[in-house]
Formats: C-alpha cells, structure tokens, sequence
C-alpha cells in the first residue's frame, strides 16, 4: 500500500509540475508575443499604427491594471489605469475598450455639463439623448456640434439600453446605433472595474440603463451605482464616442499629462477657437460654451460675476423672467457691462434664448428656446455646457406657471428659487470672433488672450 501511495503522489506531483510548466509556458509565450509585436513598432514611428494596434502592443501582463483582452476578441481597460487618456477637439477622454473591428470607445474624463434624465423612458427617448445627438427637429445636437471633423474620427455608437433586473444584471443588451454621441452602460462601467477604476472620477454621472420601472441608473460620488427617483437629480453628463477604426494619434503616450493626441487648434481667431477652451477676459476666466450663426464665441464665467468690493448680489427681476428693464438683467447690461474691458471692442449683442420649463416633472432643455432677448449680457440656461463649473449657479430657465419662480442648479439638484430674493449669477457674454489670439494655449492654467486687430 505504501509503494503504490508513494508512486501515485509521485504522479500527481508530476501532472502537477507538467500542468504549472505548461500554463508558465503559454505566458512566456504571449509575452514574447507581445513583446515582438512592440519591438515591430518601435522600429518605426508608432504614429504611423492605428492606435488600437498600438494600445494592444503595449500591454504589461505584469500589470494587473491594464488593458485585458475578452474571451470575444475585445478589449477593456479594468482597473486604476493611467495610460488611456485621449485629446480629441482640446477636450479629454478615456479609452473604455476595443471593439471587434478595432473601434476604440471613449468616455470623457470630466462631465461637459449637467441635466436631469426623465424618468420612465429609455435614454433614446429622452431630451437628454437630443441634447448630445442631432436628430429631427430644431436645437438638437448641442453636443454633437462641438465634434469638429466627426466623419473623419467618430462612427456610429452601439449604445446599450437595456432595462436591467438589478444594477448587477449585466446580461441584458438593447443595442442601438442611431447617433454618435451615447452614455456609459452599467454593464461598461461594471467591466472596468466600477468604483476601484479609472471610470470613477468622483463626480454624480448618469449611465445609459434604465430599471424595469424606468428608472435612470447612475454613479453616485462614492461610485456606487443607485438608481434615480428624484426628478429634480441635476447630474453630471460624461458623453461617449467611438473612434473609427484605423484611427491614429498625431503623438503622445496616453498620460494625462501626454494623452494621445487626436488632433490639434492652433486659433489664429477668436472664431477658431473649440468649445471648452478657456479664455481670460476682463480679469476673469472663461469657457467656451459656443458659438452664434457668425462664429462669436459664446463664453461663460467660470465663476459668479464679480466687482472690486466682492461678487455681485441681486434679485433677478421684478418677475420670474429675465429682461433688460428690471433686476439682474438691466445691471448687467446697462451698468456692468460698461465697466468691462473695452466691452463695444470685445462683445457684440447677440439675441439670447428666452423660457421657461413647461412641466416640473419632464424638463426640456429646448423649452428655454420659445422668444430671444438681445442684449450683451446673460445668464445660463439648462440647455447650456459646462453648468457643472460652478454650483450654486442661478438659471434663466423659469417656471411658467409662477410669477416669482425660476429655477438654480445646486448640489446637483434644479431647484425652484424666488426671484425677487437675491443672489449671485454666473454670467455669458459673446466674445467678437474677429479678435486676434494673443497667447496661451486654451487650458484653465494657461488661458487664450485675445487682443483687438488694431490693423
């Protein structure tokens, strides 16, 4: 019994080793692999690769945050990953995963603004869905319109919107390809590795999924995923693009600091400029929002409109609608305005959209589009970008049903506020896109200047 133990543990300790040799040696194997496909690379200028066959050369089975490769032949990024950033149009993105063709699909790394998701309805029936899409109909594809160049970087997205059982229920897919703009699915924010991931970036952010009651799901600011049933949520909106396939980088390392680079604006004017550039004008700093029909720069404060004895506090109007005859309106524009820096040389009058939400349920960013007000000055609407710059951040969106009501942005909430109280204001104006660049390079620490052609 014991010669016939010891000679069966001494087979399984063999099959064992043998197992162990043989699993070590399939690894050498995709190392070597891997390796020899990079060193194929480095020979040549990388540049010249699509960057999905560059980010597949890279990877570090060493790393346990990294881009993994699926049983479907795609690929996901998982884990506290910091090699993915992508540029594209001044703004940054993070790679999520490889599709089967070699799309590349992209979150951006920050929200571009903020919105409430209606409720019972699947994102692509939703106002929000219009905002990042153009579809049919007037003032769609606010988002969208800031992709310079689509058609030579951007296909189609495969959104997932499916209604899904449980935040954990992953198999369950509606997939649609109608725009080029969509949302994280759970599903894609669950593969990456949810709140231990580059995916969770600390802001509140809506996902693409609803539950079988219809209701939104999203990421919460400790990266938990809830679901949403407060119709007043004003969350953060982090869009989703797909790279083409055979796209490539002009340069970069996919660093934060070094992304790769898409593509580049070197603004000779103001008119040149991309939306989500920083600007420096009359002491203050400024985003890019848009543009008008005539290529002036739409810019808003990144933070409350201030004086030199501190911010400037007002009531709105007499009533909840903001005009240039009473409150907020007329002080901007027939006394703060004349203070700003050379303002008859630097701003034009441009006809501002007026309005109010039509149901305090079902907000519609395209109710704020029903009259204009010209004029130098305004305030932002729930139809605008970047909104998530600063909160508390009063809106000119009113309630049409009351004379004293409009509505704020804080604490990631719309809420109702008396327009007879007062308060501070984040302001817009539109900057002439004759103006020369002067200087800087459009980011929040080294601004556009912009200087009159005196010529």
């Amino acid at each position: 019994m014991n010669k016939s133990s010891g000679r069966n543990q001494l087979i399984l300790t063999i099959i064992n080793v043998l197992i162990i040799l043989a699993v070590a040696g399939l690894f050498v194997m995709r190392v070597v692999k891997f390796k020899a496909h990079f060193d194929e690379l480095d020979k040549y200028n990388v540049y010249d690769y699509p960057l999905a066959d560059v980010l597949v050369s890279q990877i570090d089975l060493l790393q346990q945050d990294r881009l993994y490769e699926n049983e479907d032949g795609t690929y996901s990024f998982k884990g506290y990953v910091m090699n993915n950033y992508v540029s594209y149009n001044g703004l940054l993105y993070r790679i999520v995963e490889i599709g089967k063709e070699k799309e590349i699909v992209l979150v951006s790394n920050e929200s571009v603004t903020l919105s409430t998701l209606s409720q019972r309805e699947r994102l692509d029936s939703t106002p929000l869905y219009n905002w990042l899409n153009a579809r049919n109909g007037e003032h769609t594809g606010i988002f969208e319109a800031t992709l310079n160049n689509k058609e030579d970087f951007l296909t189609d997205c495969t959104n997932n919107f499916a209604a899904l059982e449980s935040a954990g229920d992953t198999s369950r897919h509606v997939t649609s390809t109608d725009g080029y703009v969509s949302l994280l699915s759970v599903n894609q924010y669950y593969a990456g590795g949810e709140a231990e991931s580059y995916l969770n970036n600390g802001e509140p952010f809506w996902l693409s999924n609803v539950d079988h009651n219809g209701y939104s799901y999203y990421v919460a600011e400790d990266g938990d995923v809830k679901l949403a049933k407060d119709a007043s949520l004003m969350l953060c909106v982090r869009p989703v693009i797909t790279l083409k396939p055979g796209v490539k980088a002009l340069k970069g390392s996919g660093s934060a600091t070094d992304p790769y680079l898409l593509n580049e604006n070197d603004p000779y004017q103001a008119k040149d400029i991309w939306t989500g550039a920083f600007i420096s004008y009359d002491n203050a700093l400024w985003r890019v929002t848009g543009r008008d029909v005539e290529g002036n720069l739409i810019v808003t404060g990144t933070n409350i409109a201030m004086r030199e004895d501190g911010p400037v506090t007002i009531r709105q109007a007499h009533n909840n609608v903001y005009n240039t005859q009473t409150g907020a309106g007329y002080h901007f524009n027939h006394t703060y305005v004349k203070n700003m820096y050379r303002y008859e040389d630097f701003l034009t009058r441009i006809d501002w959209p007026i309005g109010g939400s039509q149901d305090s349920e079902f907000f519609d960013y395209r109710d704020n589009f029903q009259r204009t007000l010209r004029c130098y000055v305004f305030i932002p609407t729930t139809a605008d970008m970047f909104l998530n710059d600063h909160q508390p951040c009063r809106l000119m969106t009113y309630d049409p049903f009351s004379q004293s009501t409009a509505y704020m942005i804080e604490e990631y909430k719309l809420k109702p506020f008396n327009t007879t109280k007062e308060g501070n204001y984040r302001i817009c104006v539109c900057l002439k896109g004759s103006l020369m660049v002067a200087d800087g390079f459009g980011t929040k620490e080294e601004p556009y200047v912009l200087e009159v052609d005196e010529g």
